[in-house]
């Protein structure tokens, strides 16, 4: 097999077509006629054209524009591949690639297609908005925010430039979204009030949880509050189910009642309680490991707050967890009692607790340090970050470190904090929600939940990046915070499109030589699998490029034997290594 291989930047190789012709994989044309779109940076994508030097694109505002020919972008490439960003949210717009020879001579006009680009719009929200007021572009870590209850994906200087799109069955206008975030894989994960999600960047469904889950006999739970695609591929995420525990102590008979007390005939007390687990499933969806709340609480420590009718809550309100990058601990924590624990997957056993203390001892470490707190989240260096929203009695909520490595009661479980009332912007006091953030600068991006604000704070506690968020309805004259729940952090929306082509050379007999093209359109480094099928389907021949840069090319030279006249190479696949997107190209 005589390979050669090389790699350009322009798409310098489309001078291939003077030693032989060219065979290329159809695509269908990008965006789709009348197809609605839900970002500002728009790919464009047509197919090649025949003896074709250059192409062009020509972006239209309206109809108008059209007839007149007055294109507000027009832009050139060697391929028929474009990148236009910083359009519009709720605009629709025309668009067509023209064909140019070498002599510049029209070969093809395109056909013209109309998009849209979506509105943005949430629970009858006419307009959101986010207010940067800190934007310290050398100090902060760049990259995008990620605003659940906004569903979209923002930059630095406030703009939003992604949105989760309609999805039958799973999104509409009215669905509540929680812990929005880009994986490592490069999708989108989230969590409705019915399952958690895992979608492309165009709305496509890769993942959801099962429906049902049966635990201990048990076959409902509820999905809820956290959810996250691990480095190992599989998925994480919080679920309520109901148990009956056990009622300590003596109440009167319309206590009971109103509680929905169920009694035995041995006169002891139970009732359903919603108590939480931990979930992790592959990605077919098989449960490969849970931890249980139930089998950790005991009845003296659920039976120890009481609600105002002195009735013992029976709650312990999970509402975040992460876990270590070995994948060999799992952080978790728990509003209602105030506290936070460190689990070995392995055992299942709960290594270290943090917060207040109930009558079974825990939490061992910080003692009232924190209240009603979100986020449990660990860091890269031996450490927990959690939010504090603080009790009602308190003026301010706080960021808390705390040391993950305690080792005797005589260790300081802070080792730093980070008060919310740092300014007069804002009250400084969130009552609920909030994440934080650890940044790969060590920076923390801090979500403060209600309080409507997003930050970046750096350890020596200067704020970098800081903004706000906003909502407007259609009868409202002002505008009104916008409550958050958790908000997260991505270096880039890395989005993959190539092109490909088949060179047939001249001067080598057709068929048993090929030069195959890949030209990467997309925005971000690829690499590609090379597949040749014969004509019974068998795999052939394979082949796996080296990275290609976004804005390059890669070309291969692959020589065929035939194997014989009934079984010859008959098609080629080419697939992108980090994506679902593939081509297919028949041979003549």
């Amino acid at each position: 097999m005589n390979q050669k291989r090389t790699t350009k930047t322009n798409y310098q190789l489309t001078l291939l077509f003077v030693i032989g012709y060219a065979i290329h994989a159809f695509c269908q044309p990008s965006p789709m006629a009348n197809s609605i779109v839900n970002q500002t940076s728009v790919y464009f994508e047509d197919n090649f054209k025949t003896t074709a030097f250059e192409y062009e694109l020509s972006l239209f505002m309206d109809s108008t524009s059209v007839n007149s020919n007055q294109a507000f972008v027009k832009t050139k490439n060697k391929v028929p591949a474009f990148w236009v960003s910083n359009l519009s949210w709720n605009t629709s717009y025309y668009w067509k690639v023209t064909a140019f020879s070498k002599n510049k001579e029209i070969i093809s006009d395109g056909e013209l297609r109309k998009f849209s680009i979506m509105k943005i719009k949430f629970q009858g929200y006419d307009k959101i908005k986010m207010d940067v007021k800190t934007n310290l572009e050398n100090e902060h870590n760049k990259g995008f925010i990620c605003v659940d209850y906004t569903r979209s994906i923002y930059d630095r200087k406030g703009n939003p430039v992604w949105t989760i799109p309609n999805i039958i069955g799973i999104i509409n206008e009215n669905t509540q979204v929680r812990d929005l975030n880009v994986t490592r894989d490069n999708t989108i994960t989230f969590i409705t009030s019915k399952c958690g999600v895992e979608i492309d960047f165009y709305g496509n469904v890769l993942w959801k949880t099962p429906f049902s889950v049966t635990l201990n006999n048990v076959d409902t739970v509820s999905y809820h509050h956290d959810f996250k695609k691990t480095n190992r591929g599989t998925y994480m995420i919080l679920a309520d189910k109901i148990v009956k525990r056990k009622i300590i102590g003596t109440y009167p008979e319309q206590i009971l009642k109103k509680e929905g007390v169920i009694k035995t005939v041995t006169n002891e007390l139970f009732k359903n309680s919603k108590l939480g687990v931990l979930l992790e499933f592959n990605n077919e969806g098989k449960l490969l490991w849970y931890w249980d709340v139930n089998d950790y609480i005991t009845d003296e420590d659920l039976n120890y707050k009481k609600n105002n009718n002195g009735f013992p809550i029976l709650k312990t309100h999970d509402n975040a967890f992460s876990e270590n990058k070995e994948g060999t601990k799992v952080y978790m924590g728990f509003k209602e009692l105030n506290r936070v624990i460190k689990i070995d997957k392995k055992t299942k056993k709960v290594e270290l607790t943090y917060g207040e203390q109930y009558p079974s001892g825990d939490g061992k470490y910080a003692h009232n340090l924190f209240k009603n707190q979100h986020d449990a989240q660990v860091s890269n260096h031996n450490s927990i970050y959690i939010f504090s929203n603080g009790s009602k009695f308190d003026k301010m909520s706080s960021v808390i470190e705390l040391k993950d490595n305690l080792k005797s009661k005589k260790d300081t479980p802070c080792v730093w904090k980070f008060d919310l009332n740092f300014d007069t912007l804002s009250r400084g006091k969130s009552a609920n929600g909030g994440k934080i953030s650890e940044l790969p600068n060590t920076n923390l991006l801090v979500c403060a939940g209600e309080l409507n604000r997003v930050f970046e704070v750096t350890k020596t506690k200067k704020i970098v990046w800081d903004a706000f968020l906003w909502t407007k309805t259609i009868n409202d004259s002002a505008w009104m915070p916008m409550s958050q729940y958790r908000c997260s952090w991505v270096k880039q929306l890395n989005q993959f499109h190539f092109l490909t082509q088949i060179v047939l050379k001249e001067q080598i007999q057709i068929n048993k030589s090929i030069e195959i093209a890949i030209y990467n359109t997309g925005n971000a480094e690829d690499s590609y699998l090379i597949e040749v099928f014969s004509t019974n389907n068998q795999l052939y021949q394979t082949k796996t490029t080296s990275k290609v840069p976004a804005n390059a090319s890669y070309t291969e030279i692959l020589k065929l034997e035939t194997l014989n006249n009934t079984n010859k190479p008959n098609y080629v696949i080419i697939k992108s290594k980090n994506s679902s997107l593939f081509k297919k190209i028949t041979l003549p």
